[in-house]
């Protein structure tokens, strides 16, 4: 049985960035729109004493939205792309926003979550407008961010992620046709990666203005 994989693009975007201008090129492109919906995300991510799963680019989380959902989800990279990031992603429904009910949801997770902390080390606030792309039978999910983490540091996130049963080439045409237009920023870097390295940043300016 194949493990659930999450296959996606990342890119860091400025104030001005406007996701409309992109759409419109992609279905110029030849992408079609067919849905958008927007939500509030609040994520608490947990890890180890040593932040074992930050070191790794894993990551351990509880989301909860405005529209009264609560998942638990546990990501961990399984390979290398030059272009786009694939980890696996395990993702279970909670009946409560507790540490409590996570553990005990991945209690068979096949990775040792027993030193997990059961304090939230990251918090994160993310307003997600999200839009259906297809194309060719082809469907990805386009994402644009605006995440305060910690309630210190506010960043402009775009990500594009490969529905299942699709063709990964999707990915890498998508990224070619959003470079050659608006030249953005790509990462690998996880939110939770970004958002440790952001609240330390923000942390040293306020310390040394």
């Amino acid at each position: 049985m194949n493990e659930p994989t999450e296959m996606e693009l990342k890119y860091l975007v400025k104030n001005d960035f406007d996701l409309s201008d992109l759409i419109l090129y992609l279905r110029a492109n030849g992408f079609e729109a067919t849905s958008i919906k927007f939500v509030i995300n609040e994520d608490s991510y947990f890890d180890t004493p040593n932040k074992d799963l930050l070191k790794n680019g894993g990551s351990f989380r509880i989301r909860k939205t405005n529209k009264g959902s609560i998942k638990g989800t546990f990501k961990y990279p399984i390979d290398n792309n030059d272009v786009y990031t694939k980890r696996l992603e395990i993702e279970k429904i909670l009946t409560e926003n507790s540490f409590t009910d996570l553990i005990n949801r991945f209690n068979n997770l096949q990775y040792n979550l027993k030193s997990i902390c059961p304090f939230p080390v990251l918090e994160i606030n993310n307003h997600r407008q999200e839009i259906t792309l297809t194309k060719n039978k082809n469907c990805v999910i386009i994402a644009f961010d605006t995440i305060i983490y910690d309630n210190k540091s506010l960043e402009h996130m775009l990500e594009i992620e490969l529905k299942e049963g699709s063709d990964p080439n999707i990915l890498i045409e998508l990224d070619r046709l959003v470079q050659e237009r608006f030249h953005l920023e790509s990462t690998k870097q996880s939110k939770y990666q970004r958002g440790i390295e952001q609240t330390k940043l923000a942390t040293l300016i306020r310390k040394h203005p």
